[in-house]
């Protein structure tokens, strides 16, 4: 391993260590705004139904997201993962992949992820309570890896997954609620093409998006999102077992 290979992470290593958004974000195909989106005029103030959930309606994406942030710094420690497919619709066929997975300690700053996207090799991470963070990947027959001294918030995509417009796009419903692992979550739904499962302090248990869309040469695509959070307050961050040579390959 030379110091070429290790450079060849330091494109990636930027995105990675500026929070995970290039490679956690995702905007899929492009779909038609909904009712509660239109505008005609001056936008009407919608009416504030009162639900047996944590949240009111109609949903207010900004309010969830600031809720469930505080509940998971207030918890510590979470496991995070969030797979996003975008697939034709006939026939079927994946166009792009991304599965993200993050065990997350807010407590000493810790995290450890792991990214695997459509055309990109797997990329690991490691950030440790003392301000480094390794990156390792598989290219072609060689293994590279990175070191970067962090700068902010690493696990902030994790701690806030990106699904804003996806709440604030359509008019949910309140479903009550089911038993999900020992824990009662509180059920949001709009339309088929969403679901929200929160806990009773407002903290996000899993969102499901599900739509189709059309590009402009008429190809009809699938775009699917599933965001899960599990073990909230019982995870530990283990450094894994490849840190030694990370630390040795990449130490000046």
């Amino acid at each position: 391993m030379n110091r070429t290979t290790v450079a060849l992470l330091a494109v990636v290593a930027a995105v990675a260590l500026a929070g995970c958004g290039g490679l956690v974000g995702d905007s899929g195909p492009q779909t038609d705004q909904s009712p509660a989106n239109a505008t005609d005029g001056t936008p009407e103030t919608p009416q504030t139904v009162e639900t047996d959930g944590p949240y009111d309606l109609p949903l207010n994406g900004t309010e969830v997201l600031e809720r469930h942030r505080a509940a998971l710094i207030d918890a510590g420690t979470f496991q995070f993962r969030r797979t996003s497919t975008t697939r034709t619709v006939e026939p079927s066929r994946i166009v792009q992949y991304r599965n993200v997975t993050a065990t997350v300690d807010e407590g000493n700053g810790t995290y450890r992820a792991t990214h695997n996207v459509t055309g990109s090799p797997l990329t690991e991470i490691y950030a440790g309570s003392a301000g480094t963070a390794y990156l390792r990947q598989r290219i072609e027959n060689q293994t590279a890896y990175d070191r970067q001294n962090r700068t902010g918030n690493g696990s902030e995509s994790y701690l806030t997954p990106r699904i804003r417009q996806h709440i604030d796009g359509f008019e949910y419903s309140y479903e009550g609620t089911e038993s999900v692992d020992n824990e009662t979550v509180h059920v949001y739904a709009a339309a088929e093409r969403a679901e929200l499962s929160v806990t009773e302090d407002g903290r996000i248990r899993s969102f499901r998006y599900d739509t189709t869309g059309t590009n402009s040469e008429g190809i009809e695509f699938r775009y699917i999102v599933d965001v899960e959070y599990r073990n909230v307050g019982d995870t530990t961050v283990r450094s894994p077992i490849w840190l030694g040579q990370a630390n040795a390959v990449t130490s000046d």
